[in-house]
């Protein structure tokens, strides 16, 4: 009897987060942390959810990083909007279904000021701080990727934005790694202030990624909700982050190859505990 009791616990306590988390509890829309920009965003995209009939889900911007990524790492339940290497993991590792993603490529490349006379090439870099965000971003990985086995591979300078250490003419950084979008933006603008040093691959861009055990009918109703232009007007700041024209596009089973999560491995063993 009592070891009845001892598994009836056991088992409550498993399936309660489960509960909680698709039940009497919201389920949380994760944005990544570009969305701190925007102060206001969570607030109006609560408020067209609501108008939409979605209040199942609720809003998370946040610029700590952490609870998002581990949210994915360990396939904690929810709705994210995540870059292509973070869509490959939860796809791949925890069985999320990728359901919108921009319809334009997502590419990094590592700049370099064009005063900057001294770096030619990427060896010219050695040790030298290369600006990016935080791990495990990809631009994070494109610096490690580039410099792998390198005897002096270039310093990763961390950043709350690149594009402002750009624009500010950060001192501190010597090359910056930002996405082909905003380079174009600011060779545009000015055809003589920064050169592309190296060019990383290119991916299918960001996508939405739902948790397998979210319902399948309230998972449509999310993605039918999101192409509308309610919805576009108010998450088109974070889209335009990414892309230039922030358009959303179903996405197809062989977008986002489990290749994309391989640069993951070293800092995410895949051993990790699924978490709900």
């Amino acid at each position: 009897m009592f070891r009845f009791l001892k598994l009836l616990i056991i088992g409550l306590l498993i399936f309660y987060p489960y509960r909680v988390a698709l039940g009497s509890e919201q389920i949380p829309l994760y944005l990544p942390y570009q969305s701190s920009q925007f102060p206001e965003l969570s607030v109006r995209f609560d408020a067209a959810l609501a108008a939409a009939g979605l209040t199942q889900f609720v809003t998370v911007t946040t610029d700590y990083w952490h609870p998002y990524q581990q949210g994915i790492r360990q396939g904690r339940t929810g709705v994210y909007l995540a870059a292509p290497h973070f869509v490959a993991w939860a796809h791949h590792q925890h069985n999320f279904i990728p359901f919108l993603r921009l319809s334009s490529p997502l590419q990094y490349v590592i700049a370099t000021r064009h005063e900057d006379s001294q770096y030619f090439e990427l060896r010219d870099l050695a040790e030298k701080n290369v600006c990016s965000t935080r791990a495990v971003n990809l631009d994070f990985l494109l610096v490690k990727a580039a410099f792998h086995g390198v005897l002096k591979p270039a310093n990763n300078k961390f950043v709350n934005s690149v594009a402002s250490a750009m624009e500010y003419d950060n001192q501190n950084c010597a090359a910056f790694v930002v996405s082909e979008q905003a380079f174009k933006a600011f060779n545009a603008e000015d055809p003589q202030r920064f050169i592309r040093l190296y060019q990383g691959p290119e991916y299918q861009n960001y996508a939405f990624i739902v948790h397998p055990e979210v319902p399948r009918q309230l998972a449509l109703k999310l993605k039918k909700f999101l192409r509308t232009s309610t919805a576009m007007e108010v998450i088109a700041p974070v889209l335009s982050q990414f892309a230039s024209k922030p358009e959303l596009v179903p996405v197809k089973r062989k977008d986002y190859p489990g290749t994309y999560a391989e640069i993951l491995k070293p800092y995410w063993q895949s051993n990790q505990p699924q978490s709900r």
